[in-house]
């Protein structure tokens, strides 16, 4: 039996396939079953030889959207608000201990108490320490706040560069495209009746060269620009360009920015007494931000003791009601293009009932409104806030008042609330009201005919801890 002869079953040995700028790849690949070897530098780049197809100008045109950069854009809005609200609240923070400082300073006497008085000494230079700090610390989120405003330009730069390369290819795709017809025309094949091919020629067909599509150097082949080269460019010369701005161009017409400034502004002078400068004159000559506290004036007659009357001014220009609702303002929305704040809820509720575009519904403002018009205005929350709180201890204080002027023998009697100093304590903290009570004329022992008239006076002064009930019962067994 005539033994079969067994053909091979192993597979060929691949051949190197020579790569476009032919030179054999010395790629190799890996072994079955070991560790695969990780890529540690990329490919070397190859510009493009020819003008982008349709396909890649398309995959050009998508590579803005298929890398969304909005979640970027949003930390660094994110970013914004936090080191707005973090200024705020320590120059708040800052601004009431100054207060509170000074108003135990013009009750206190030096040379009275020496505990009292080193206890002021101890508190001035804690102030004087927290002032320090809190200026280091909003110069500092200043600096924060302009790299952020820097940041979301970076990107918009970015973005419009992507769309730069993807134009430039497009554009040189559609002049080679044009150019190449042209050419084409000059020789034309016709079918003949009997199947043959007769080829017209006007004259000079022999000296036409056949068109070759893998020369690089064949007219109406050139590749241009590669779409990296150009995306560079358009960086480099967009970042350029902003960056020899004078800062008050890059930032004062930032509206994030503007709202920083403007918010840590009234953290520092609540009262008006100090008149915000101009943006252009935010920054020096020489692109330098200046000190907290130097970028304000004062305004013509201020004076340290004028805080009730402004207080009384910003009520005359600021209304704490919505004028749709006629409620007081608890989610103000204000109007950029005049000045008027809506409650949120009924502004949009009102602008959905007008398919979202209408006249300003306050009488007399005759601007149109939109939903992208309308805004929450950090500085002006600010002020409704501190005139409704004004307009709250205002009435808690006159019912307080009449609360006392019905109490008991009929004595007048003066409350003030004593704040603690101390760091850390917080300032919503119960107070300690201490109530003063006129001294009375000394009576015999035994005429007031109240028990226990002859033990010794108390003092004429009773720490408030207990309602008005227990109140009464202290009044009634007090004696001089």
């Amino acid at each position: 039996m005539a033994s079969r002869a067994r053909q091979s079953t192993a597979r060929p040995t691949p051949t190197p396939t020579p790569s476009r700028s032919g030179r054999q790849s010395t790629v190799q690949p890996a072994p079955r079953g070991g560790p695969t070897a990780s890529i540690t530098e990329p490919p070397e780049y190859e510009a493009p030889q020819f003008p982008i197809n349709p396909q890649g100008q398309r995959a050009l045109a998508a590579l803005s959207r298929s890398h969304d950069l909005s979640k970027l854009e949003k930390r660094f809005k994110d970013a914004q608000t936090m080191l707005t609200q973090s200024a705020m609240d320590i120059n708040d923070i800052l601004h009431e201990k100054d207060v509170r400082i000074k108003k135990t300073r013009e009750k206190h006497e030096p040379g009275d108490d020496e505990e009292s008085d080193a206890f002021l000494e101890q508190q001035e230079r804690s102030l004087k320490s927290l002032r320090e700090k809190t200026e280091s610390m909003t110069t500092r989120m200043e600096e924060q706040m302009r790299r952020t405003v820097d940041g979301r330009e970076t990107l918009q730069l970015m973005k419009e560069s992507v769309e730069a390369a993807h134009t430039d290819a497009r554009n040189h795709a559609s002049t080679q495209a044009s150019t190449q017809p042209v050419r084409s025309q000059r020789r034309r094949r016709t079918e003949g009746g009997d199947g043959e091919e007769a080829e017209e020629s006007n004259g000079e067909d022999d000296e036409i060269p056949d068109f070759q599509p893998t020369d690089p150097g064949a007219a109406g082949t050139q590749a241009g620009r590669p779409p990296v080269e150009v995306f560079r460019e358009q960086v480099d010369d967009r970042k350029t360009r902003y960056q020899i701005l004078p800062m008050s161009d890059r930032y004062a017409s930032n509206e994030e920015y503007v709202n920083f400034r403007r918010v840590i502004h009234d953290a520092q002078y609540p009262d008006d007494d100090i008149e915000m400068a101009p943006p252009e004159e935010w920054f020096n000559e020489d692109g330098t931000v200046p000190p907290p506290g130097t970028t304000a004036r004062p305004r013509a007659g201020a004076d340290e003791d004028d805080s009730d009357e402004e207080i009384a001014i910003s009520r005359a220009n600021i209304s704490t009601k919505c004028p749709l609702t006629l409620r007081e303002l608890n989610e103000p929305y204000s109007s950029k293009k005049c000045p008027h704040t809506f409650e949120k809820a009924s502004i949009m509720e009102f602008l959905a009932s007008q398919s979202g575009h209408c006249q300003c519904p306050v009488p007399g403002c005759n601007q149109m409104l939109s939903y992208l018009d309308l805004h929450v205005d950090g500085l002006i929350v600010r002020k409704i806030k501190r005139i409704q709180r004004a307009a709250q201890a205002q009435a808690e204080e006159g019912s307080d008042e009449e609360d006392d002027d019905g109490v008991g023998n009929g004595t007048q009697r003066n409350a003030f609330t004593l704040h603690s100093d101390i760091d850390g304590v917080e300032d919503d903290a119960t107070p300690l009201n201490i109530k003063t009570q006129p001294k009375s004329e000394p009576r015999p022992t035994g005429a007031s005919g109240l028990p226990g008239s002859s033990q010794a006076p108390r003092s004429t002064q009773v720490v408030d801890l207990g309602d008005s009930d227990e109140e009464e019962d202290e009044d009634q067994t007090m004696e001089d």
